[in-house]
């Protein structure tokens, strides 16, 4: 989800999602640990831009909770993923099918 800071409380920033709706980012899911560290308590100010996952939805008290932080940590995932499954280092067989052909060619 995308939106806007509306206000921040004690206990997290609230996200203006649309109009009247809005989602709750604790203040532990607002960052990662080190980016808390680096910025101070409060990560965001009024008006910033967010992007967060959202976590939890109660329909019946029409609440709607939301974490950058799991947010970054599923990017994360996907990129080391991503990038992991592209081994492109030579596999030994790769290896030895090129000396193959070498040695086929320097035999002609």
């Amino acid at each position: 989800i995308k939106g806007k800071v509306a206000r921040i409380s004690d206990f997290g920033y609230f996200i203006e999602l649309d109009l009247g709706i809005e989602a709750l980012v604790k203040h532990s899911e607002a960052a990662v640990k080190s980016e808390i560290r680096e910025k101070g308590v409060n990560v965001f100010k009024e008006g910033d831009e967010v992007e967060a996952k959202v976590i939890k939805i109660d329909v019946k008290d029409r609440k709607i909770e939301a974490s950058v932080k799991k947010l970054d940590i599923d990017r994360e995932k996907e990129l080391v993923k991503k990038y992991s499954s592209q081994d492109i280092r030579p596999t030994l067989g790769d290896i030895l099918a090129s000396d193959e052909t070498e040695e086929d060619e320097e035999s002609k």
